[in-house]
């Protein structure tokens, strides 16, 4: 079916374009991505602009992340001079791009990465775009820091290509414009958070909803649902996945909404009931579940531009559920049930859907690293333990044990998720009689309360009661969860950076 369908009864004004309670395994369990196979939800984490991961780099087409590099010599690349390949970068490090070396601008000397453009047989022209510099020959740099782009006094100090912002205290954001610590909606259920931090999207009022820096929306429901949920968001937040449907679960569609409109993603024959849990960095790849009318078999579903694809179960397996992929699109993620065990598996396009050997039953893996090469989770063999992981494809699972507890004793760990250069990871870990604080690991994976961590930031969080932290962004900066703010529940968006 096609039509366009006004849908402001829920405040957000989402028009639609169709074209076709999260439960805890155990007790006390960790972590916010737990889904009976009957939910089939799930939530996921996310490139920035240029088609790059947000914070290892360029990709074949040049910009670059946070880190610079990227791209190739034919392409372009977005270290701190940029690239001058046929593409260029597009971030604030990235390079002009396009030019030439040949003719007029063999020996030209245009300067910091500039590309070269021939101008007649004999003359050439500098194009400075994307350096940080100006002049004929691109050789003056550029101060970011005139105008001054920094809030609330702060210091500004000029960069190639960029500036910094020396925020005082309580203020955090590329330009001190956000608090360090924001109270978000109060009846706000966390399910993911954008890559770039900016856009939190969860439930709340059983309504598909998100927050970002004091807006709120509900994204609404499919007309004549009662229920709907958001799971994931892209890079910047602009494309969300979820689903709508019934209060009891009949009725299941996979949504996805993307720049104030809504969609139904095709449901494939035979498999009617579907959740949209995933999406990659630029919001072209959406994962999921469909399951059969009566919830005896599922497949995995995939759909590149909003087009389906049933991918199947692993070999020996019908039911699949809380798919997540990866920012770039490559790798998906599933849990699956054998009978009474929960498994893992890994789909590529090269392998197809393959189990993963863990070392415990009853695993979930919780978030991905954007090139799908570290996942981190929990494994839940039954009652009050748990067990958090990382995973990676060479060396399969490495369950956290020893200086990355608290204590050895501690019986319920779980690692929930991580930066998107793996440097910091977030979860929990303790005791049922000791507490299990909501944790922060570094690099080296030494465990911190998320109390401490704050405090090391210098960040005042007086009044605050944090009972967990659900997701961060990929740069490590942005961390999101639920609080208590002067006795009234809420989620918090702390930022220390």
């Amino acid at each position: 079916m096609s039509f366009l369908v006004s849908s402001k009864s829920r405040g957000f004004g989402w028009v639609i374009c169709a074209s076709a309670a999260m439960a805890a395994p155990f007790a006390c369990a960790p972590g916010e991505r737990q889904f009976a196979p009957t939910d089939m939800g799930g939530a996921d984490g996310t490139t920035d602009g240029s088609g790059a991961t947000a914070s290892v780099g360029g990709n074949a087409s040049g910009g670059g992340g946070t880190s610079g590099g990227g791209g190739s010599p034919d392409s372009g690349g977005g270290g701190p001079t940029g690239g001058n390949g046929p593409t260029g970068g597009n971030r604030p490090t990235g390079g002009s791009g396009g030019g030439s070396n040949t003719g007029p601008c063999e020996d030209h000397e245009c300067d910091n990465g500039a590309a070269c453009h021939p101008d007649g047989d004999d003359a050439y022209t500098c194009d400075c775009a994307g350096t940080g510099f100006e002049g004929e020959f691109c050789q003056d740099e550029i101060d970011e820091c005139e105008p001054d782009p920094c809030l609330e006094g702060a210091e500004c100090t000029d960069l190639i290509n960029d500036y910094d912002c020396d925020c005082p205290a309580g203020f955090a954001g590329k330009n001190c414009e956000y608090p360090d610590i924001e109270v978000g909606p109060s009846g706000f259920g966390i399910s993911g958070l954008s890559g770039d931090g900016r856009v939190v999207v969860g439930t709340s009022s059983n309504v598909a909803a998100r927050y970002s820096h004091n807006d709120f929306d509900e994204l609404g429901t499919y007309p004549g649902d009662v229920w709907s949920a958001a799971y994931a968001a892209d890079y910047d937040g602009s494309v969300i996945v979820g689903y709508s449907g019934s209060t009891d679960g009949s009725v299941r569609r996979a949504m996805i909404w993307d720049g104030g409109f809504m969609d139904v993603l095709e449901a494939p024959d035979g498999f009617p009931r579907c959740t949209a849990s995933g999406v990659s960095d630029d919001g072209s790849i959406v994962v999921g579940s469909c399951a059969n009318a009566d919830s005896s078999d599922s497949t995995i579903m995939r759909w590149i531009d909003r087009e389906g694809e049933a991918l199947g179960t692993p070999s020996g397996l019908d039911w699949c559920f809380d798919a997540l992929v990866s920012g770039d699109g490559e790798s998906i993620f599933a849990s699956c049930s054998d009978g009474p065990n929960v498994v893992l598996m890994r789909w590529t396009e090269a392998s197809g859907p393959v189990l993963l050997v863990s070392p415990e039953t009853g695993c979930r893996m919780q978030a991905v690293t954007p090139d799908g090469q570290l996942g981190v989770g929990w494994c839940s063999p039954g009652g009050n333990s748990s067990q958090g992981f990382e995973w990676t494809p060479a060396g399969g699972f490495d369950l956290l044990a020893g200086d990355e507890l608290y204590k050895p004793t501690d019986s319920i760990t779980s690692a929930d998720d991580v930066s998107a250069d793996g440097s910091i990871m977030i979860g929990q870990t303790g005791n049922l009689g000791d507490g299990i604080p909501a944790t922060v690991w570094d690099e080296s994976r030494t465990p911190k309360t998320f109390v401490d961590f704050i405090a090391d930031q210098g960040i005042d969080a007086t009044g605050w009661t944090f009972s967990g932290v659900s997701a961060i962004s990929d740069d490590g900066t942005v961390f999101v969860g639920q609080g208590t703010h002067d006795s009234t529940s809420a989620i918090y968006i702390l930022r220390t950076d």
